[in-house]
């Protein structure tokens, strides 16, 4: 049986990603801003290329492409539960930040947007806010995820056989 190590790679992934979205929140950081686009996306690819390469190393390298890949999508699998849940629970917590978000959207629309379309866009969006940011979540960490894994799994070493 082979050395594991998804779950605490995907624990502290989760936890990372978790932290960055509060202190854009409490900070009041515009979701605008690339830096605060960019880095959670970072650190998801940076912890299950880590996590794969250090799979391979756990195990001697005596692993496969499709063990090392099959490793990276569990650590994605637990980073993307954990931080969907979470987005759910804080969404009913705070419903200021559907407010403050809809709000940016509203200040970022395209200037030849009519007023009935816009409005039309807002109503549906705050009906179904939480499940959009958690179906955004989902689809964005899953497909960011997969390319993560199959990095790392070209990267790990492998004995060869």
């Amino acid at each position: 049986m082979k050395n594991k190590n998804h779950v605490v790679y995907g624990l502290v992934g989760a936890l990372v990603l978790i932290v960055l979205f509060m202190i854009q929140y409490f900070a009041k950081i515009s979701s605008q801003n690339m830096v605060m686009r960019w880095v959670p996306v970072l650190v998801l690819v940076g912890v299950v290329i880590a996590g794969c390469i250090n799979y391979s190393k756990i195990n001697g390298e005596d692993v496969t492409f499709g063990e090392v890949f099959g490793n990276g999508f569990k650590i994605t699998a637990i980073i993307t539960v954990i931080t969907c849940v979470f987005y759910g629970i804080f969404v009913s917590l705070f419903p200021d930040f559907k407010e403050r978000a809809i709000e940016e959207a509203i200040a970022n629309a395209p200037g030849n947007v009519n007023q009935e379309q816009l409005e039309q866009g807002m109503e549906f969006t705050r009906k179904n806010f939480t499940l959009m940011m958690v179906g955004g979540a989902l689809f964005m960490n899953l497909l960011t995820g997969v390319i993560a894994s199959l990095i790392g799994a070209a990267v790990a070493k492998k004995r060869k056989a």
